[in-house]
């Protein structure tokens, strides 16, 4: 009795005694409603216990469209948030070669999902620096289950030699990888790498539209060769090229070395010999590193996307946690670009904030959002979406940045996804991850329509996974 109450939306209970307390209770599903130009983020906790993983689909209602998504992974042991990645939703492939890497501090990790009512046979090989293939396998995953592993692990077993891990699947499977560095405080930093399907050939120059070296930066680029040719080209960052030659369906690394004082831009990569046809390029992913006081205290990256003139980044702003959204973009074209903005809260309405700029023939840009003409006085918090449109086309990307509990200064990309980038079927997000001081976030756009469904949280057995959401 008194003047406490107890109220409930489906979801949630909401009690009122001092103030009003939300308690959320584990569930394996949770339902989303998307306006146009509109998103939704919802996050699992990061729940006491040992670490659980599984997958997580998006099934639209009845006549509406899937939007976009993006899963966010984040560790925070011991109360101290040390890593993210964030990964677009991928397509279904039915083959795939990853970068691979194996040292005493890095490592690689695959997550395959089978989303068909049959089994999954999985066929793989390793192929070393000289294009010499070995380390041939094969591995059978259930209908809707899911598997995770690093790949020097059961039941892929690869060592070091290994510059490239690739599979063929008996049928269409989702398919994530995460390259792992633990960093000279053991803390365990992540960076998503692209799944490039076999034999796919990229024309034109490939453009990355951030790079940081000096100050503690250091950039890495990472080239797979998708083919069974040699292939060879030059990487440009801040007016340096470095020559590659890569063996066949191998990989190659290409280091900043710029010391100094920070410095940012773009990277290019071309080709310097022609084939018949179509010019080869490597499918090409960053990582970029920061060091402070002698530690690894961030690392994240980019995958190339390909250039476009349309793109929507999630956009936050939080002071409390001196966090905020940057945005880099490159002009891909050989001539000025003229670019514009607009701000969107999640219910889609426009905030009042736009602006444009112009970029030179590739040029770069790279600011946080209250940076950017027109967005100076924008609120000391808010969550929405930034549509970011072009008359040329560009290569663009968001990173969320803030300090952790302990003061260190992290970064994560966050995708830029195009508005035409909508997957037919399920939206699959084959890899999530709660507890052990580990959480998933989901984030969902909308792709040029309203929609509705419902997220469904699985097991790697493929059972319901009830999960609890952060507060």
């Amino acid at each position: 009795m008194g003047p406490d109450r107890i109220t409930g939306d489906g979801l949630n209970v909401y009690v009122t005694d001092n103030g009003i307390r939300k308690i959320s209770f584990a569930a394996s599903s949770q339902l989303f409603s998307l306006s146009l130009n509109g998103g939704m983020n919802w996050a699992t906790a990061f729940a006491a216990g040992p670490l659980t993983e599984g997958y997580a689909r998006f099934q639209a209602a009845a006549g509406n469209l899937n939007p976009n998504g993006i899963a966010a992974l984040s560790y925070r042991p011991n109360g101290v948030l040390v890593s993210g990645t964030s990964i677009q939703a991928p397509n279904l492939i039915q083959s795939g070669r990853i970068y691979n890497e194996i040292t005493g501090a890095v490592r690689t990790a695959i997550a395959i999902e089978n989303p068909n009512s049959s089994d999954a046979t999985i066929s793989f090989y390793f192929t070393d620096q000289d294009g010499v293939n070995f380390g041939s396998g094969m591995t059978t995953i259930g209908p809707n289950q899911q598997i995770a592993a690093f790949l020097n692990e059961s039941p892929f077993n690869g060592s070091a030699a290994a510059q490239t891990f690739t599979f063929t699947s008996s049928v269409p499977i989702g398919v994530v990888a995460v390259r792992g560095f633990i960093n000279e405080r053991s803390d365990f930093l992540m960076t998503a790498l692209p799944v490039a399907p076999v034999g796919a050939l990229s024309s034109g120059p490939i453009v990355l539209p951030q790079f940081a070296t000096g100050g503690g930066w250091t950039t890495q680029i990472l080239l797979v060769n998708p083919t069974d040719e040699s292939i060879n080209g030059a990487v440009g960052m801040d007016g340096n090229f470095t020559f590659y030659s890569i063996a066949p369906r191998s990989a190659a690394k290409v280091r900043s070395n710029l010391a100094g004082s920070l410095r940012t831009g773009n990277v290019t990569v071309v080709p310097v010999t022609t084939w018949p046809g179509v010019i080869p390029l490597p499918v090409v992913s960053s990582v970029f590193t920061f060091v402070s006081g002698g530690v690894t205290v961030t690392e994240s990256g980019i995958i190339a996307a390909g250039a476009g003139q349309s793109f929507r980044i999630f956009a936050e702003l939080d002071s409390s946690r001196v966090m905020q959204t940057g945005i880099a973009i490159a002009n891909a074209d050989s001539s000025t670009a003229t670019v514009q903005f607009e701000l969107f809260d999640l219910a889609g309405q426009s905030t009042g904030y736009s602006g444009s700029t112009t970029l030179a023939p590739n040029g770069h840009l790279a600011v946080y959002l209250n940076e950017l003409p027109g967005f100076q006085k924008l609120p000391a918090s808010f969550r929405g979406v930034l549509h970011v449109s072009s008359n040329k086309p560009i290569a663009t990307v968001g990173a969320r940045s803030f300090y952790n509990e302990r003061g260190d200064f992290l970064i994560s990309t966050i995708p830029a996804l195009a508005d035409t980038a909508v997957t037919s079927g399920d939206l699959l997000f084959p890899h999530l991850v709660t507890g052990g001081g580990s959480s998933t976030e989901f984030i969902l756009m909308s792709a040029g329509s309203a929609s509705s469904g419902t997220l469904s949280f699985r097991s790697q057995s493929g059972t319901d996974l009830p999960v609890l959401p952060s507060p």
